[in-house]
């Protein structure tokens, strides 16, 4: 099966970059590069979380509404967009094109708009999951995505984590947008949308 081939090797690519980006290179970005006090770090991060715990219940109708093929690949687009504006800021603010206060309040916004198109973007592929694959294989299947996903978060966060040291925050970071956006050209090509 062609589709779950490339899932298989797809959503693994997408989540190392995606979850690379945001647990390693964006909190290096906030905690050591721009040097923010703890309250403020919190601060981003309770913002983050309630976002995701809202963006569900908002993103119900609006999955319902649309081919999952479809909005999986737009989502995974808008994945990659937001991580480049966040790239693009991050620039900005360790340059001093703009205060890094402004660059902190950008970031968030932009990680709440990444996010929001993340929680549609794993429904989808829960969908396309649950549609695309013979129901006598499907929990092999989807153990299978998960321990993979898992394992290649986690060498994402570790290469992403070197390179955060070794290289300026802001390359990893656009690299993490590439990551998706390739995750998500190669989605275009498997899924009939």
């Amino acid at each position: 099966n062609p589709f779950l081939r490339g899932f298989i090797k797809g959503m693994p690519l997408a989540n190392a970059f995606f979850g690379a980006t945001f647990s390693a290179s964006v909190a290096y970005l906030l905690r050591q590069t721009f040097a923010v006090e703890t309250w403020v770090y919190s601060t981003y991060c309770s913002i983050t979380a309630a976002v995701s715990m809202v963006v569900p219940l908002i993103a119900v109708p609006i999955v319902k509404k649309f081919k999952p093929n479809k909005l999986f690949y737009m989502a995974t687009l808008s994945i990659a967009g937001g991580i480049l504006l966040i790239g693009i800021t991050a620039l900005f603010g360790i340059y001093h094109l703009i205060p890094i206060a402004v660059s902190i309040v950008l970031i968030t916004v932009f990680d709440c708009m990444t996010i929001a198109a993340a929680i549609p973007m794993q429904m989808t592929s829960s969908i396309m999951l649950q549609t695309g694959v013979e129901k006598n294989i499907l929990g092999r299947v989807s153990a299978t995505l998960r321990m993979v996903s898992i394992a290649s978060g986690a060498i994402g966060e570790m290469v992403f984590g070197v390179l955060n040291d070794a290289t300026w925050v802001w390359l990893p970071i656009f690299l993490g947008s590439a990551g998706v956006a390739a995750a998500s050209l190669f989605f275009r090509r498997i899924i009939v949308i």
